[in-house]
């Protein structure tokens, strides 16, 4: 390696085999007189080894070098095959190993790609990895598998404890901190937060160590850095911002990105495994590879963005019970499993509107018939669920209510139910050719069935998976509620109003603790349209100043929008007695919209209006109409609500 001088000289900095060569080494001084333009390198004070570490879990031992590795690229396979015909060709002059048979890639694609024992732990580390004493690392891993084990169950208890006992390969500090990180949630100690005075940032210490592992662990492919990943991906979504704030940060997505390219990298997706591999092992490959599968989807779903592992690409079954599994583990890979053939589905419909009719201007019977098939799909997954996933919500008749739990067993149910009803919702959104009446039923009973789940989880925090599941289905819901403002049916209108006020008052709860866009605006909106009578006037003009800015800044002052007032809650119409039953045993309240009748809007325009409410689409307020000037009163206020064209309203309904 050389130096590059300012006078344009250079110096040789590696030692020489030269051992004629007695020029003395470069001193510190050098270093110090050439300032930044210069800084000495040090290898070896930036290793970290793990024999130097107390309470380690995981292995010290150095990696023993391999000499013969199986290919792991088309070139690799390459060299191979033409070392073993240069072999024949010397010692037997045997040509056949070198003929065009052989030479062919295509015909034998992807053959070469095997599964591999898990290889050892890097030699050493160039990230801290300090750990707690040893108590608290197994008290951790015991809150990890008893809280947060259902979320992902990606590892069996059984077999992470098997190979810490014997600090097998599995066990590495970036997947230890992982674990930790979310163990920390469930864990009241300011020692485990970055911030000491915020218990927001509870676990943030292990997942900041985690974070600064990640690079140690891209060499080498290994199956416990994909867990790690998808652990720290799952974590970033109510992970606090370095700026105390929620905002959306990409790693999430791009954790879930690394761990997939990774399986695909172990070659997860074949079943190239080798006779001596261990039912455990192969159970754990079953497992990362369609874990990554569902977060693959999920992710394209929420991201809109393409998905990178292919159903069609698998060629391994579900996971299936190892027999030291308990009842709770064998339970969450039921369910696990459901998931992952509910995710088999939603490609399908991503597909669809992604690849198939995304240039298509008419939406065509053909389409439809399509949609009207997945929904089928959906109700065939649904019956054919173990009586341990059946769920519905509460009825009526108090017979049945007998039979049917009011809360949901356990979380693996809930969020099994509330995304199968997102997903079918969003296709009933679609149709246009159905009998309208059935059509507005069926739609708006997912969207009262979303709204009831969504609010269980917020009461029984046990239920929720992640804030981001259970504020995306909250908004969806409202956005569906509103759409029946303007129903001519009273009961049904009214009904729609309530249940579009639950859903608002169950995404408040959650809306600050969602890493997307800044809703901090948002926020105040809500509260602003849940408790229109503030008796603070202070409080209230703070409020709708945060959303008169917000509306100015993004419609700009010259856009020429025609506004069309909407009163939304009436002061005196507000359900003081409503607040977290079920949506099924509230009674009707009042709620007074008074609409523009020259809209463009049509008969939609007041549940586009209210849809814009709740995504913070609003504008200045005005002062009833009167001829008899008064001071005006917080409870006088209308929001003149930004217009919307005909072409985005039906979008909205479709």
């Amino acid at each position: 390696m050389y130096l590059k001088n300012p006078d344009e000289t250079y110096i040789r900095l590696d030692p020489t085999l030269d051992s004629t060569n007695t020029s003395p080494p470069i001193s510190d001084a050098y270093f110090n007189e050439m300032g930044d333009h210069v800084t000495p390198i040090h290898p070896q004070e930036d290793k970290i080894y793990a024999t130097n570490q107390p309470d380690t879990l995981f292995s010290s031992l150095q990696p023993e070098q391999s000499g013969n590795s199986p290919p792991v690229t088309l070139p690799d396979k390459m060299i191979e095959q033409l070392s073993d015909g240069l072999v024949q060709l010397t010692l037997h002059h045997d040509t056949s190993k070198l003929g065009t048979d052989h030479v062919t890639p295509w015909r034998t694609y992807g053959s070469f790609v095997r599964w591999l024992p898990e290889p050892s732990l890097p030699p050493y580390y160039t990230a801290s990895i300090d750990m707690p004493s040893r108590p608290i690392q197994e008290h951790l891993i015991s809150v990890f598998f008893n809280e947060c084990y259902y979320i992902l169950p990606v590892l069996s208890r059984s077999m992470f404890y098997d190979q810490l006992n014997v600090k097998g390969p599995l066990i590495t500090p970036l997947l230890l901190n992982s674990i930790y990180a979310h163990a920390s949630k469930h864990v009241n100690n300011p020692a485990f937060r970055s911030d000491p005075q915020l218990p927001a940032t509870q676990g943030d210490l292990f997942y900041n160590r985690a974070r600064r592992l990640v690079d140690d662990f891209m060499d080498v492919p290994r199956i416990s850095t994909v867990v790690a990943l998808l652990y720290m991906s799952l974590y970033e979504n109510d992970h606090l911002s370095a700026n105390g704030t929620y905002m959306r940060s990409s790693r999430s997505w791009m954790y879930s990105g690394m761990a997939i390219r990774m399986c695909l990298e172990l070659g997860l997706h074949t079943s190239n495994y080798s006779s001596q591999m261990s039912q455990c092992d192969i159970e754990l490959r079953k497992r990362v590879l369609w874990t990554c599968f569902i977060v693959d989807k999920m992710e394209s779903c929420t991201m809109e963005r393409p998905w990178m592992l292919k159903s069609k690409d698998i060629s391994l079954e579900y996971p299936t019970p190892l027999p030291e599994d308990s009842v709770q583990e064998r339970l969450a890979l039921d369910g696990f499993n459901q998931l992952c053939r509910l995710m088999k589905l939603m490609e399908k419909v991503i597909h669809m509107f992604t690849y198939e009719i995304k240039k298509s201007t008419l939406w065509t019977i053909e389409q439809e018939n399509r949609i009207l098939h997945y929904l089928d799909g959906i109700s065939q997954w649904r019956e054919g669920l173990p009586n341990e996933l059946q769920w519905t919500t509460p009825a009526h008749d108090q017979v049945l209510n007998q039979y049917i739990p009011a809360v949901p067993s356990s979380a693996i149910v809930a969020n099994l139910h509330l995304v199968c009803y997102d997903l079918e919702l969003s296709l009933i959104m679609c149709c246009r050719y159905q009998d309208e009446h059935l059509h507005r039923d069926r739609r708006r009973t997912l969207a009262n069935t979303i709204t009831h789940i969504v609010s269980l989880t917020v009461q029984h925090p046990r239920l929720m998976y992640t804030f981001t599941i259970s504020t995306f289905s909250g908004i969806f819901a409202a956005l569906t509620h509103a759409v029946d403002f303007d129903n001519p049916h009273m009961d049904v209108s009214e009904g729609a109003k309530i249940q579009f006020r639950k859903s608002l008052e169950d995404v408040r709860q959650n809306v600050k603790k969602v890493r997307k866009r800044d809703l901090r605006d948002f926020a105040r909106l809500v509260d602003l349209a849940l408790h229109p009578h503030l008796s603070v006037q202070n409080g209230y003009a703070s409020a709708f100043s945060a959303i008169s800015d917000l509306c100015h800044k993004e419609n700009g002052p010259d856009r020429g929008m025609t506004p069309s007032p909407i009163r939304l809650f009436n002061s005196h119409d507000i359900l003081d007695g409503y607040h977290s039953e079920s949506p099924e045993r509230n009674g009707m309240g009042q709620f007074s919209f008074h609409t523009n009748p020259s809209s463009p809007s049509g008969s939609v325009s007041a549940a586009v209006q209210a849809a814009a409410t709740a995504i913070g689409a609003v504008g200045p307020p005005v002062a009833n109409s009167g001829s008899t000037v008064k001071p005006i009163e917080p409870g006088d206020y209308t929001f003149e609500l930004i217009s919307v064209a005909d072409e985005w309203a039906r979008s909205l309904i479709y």
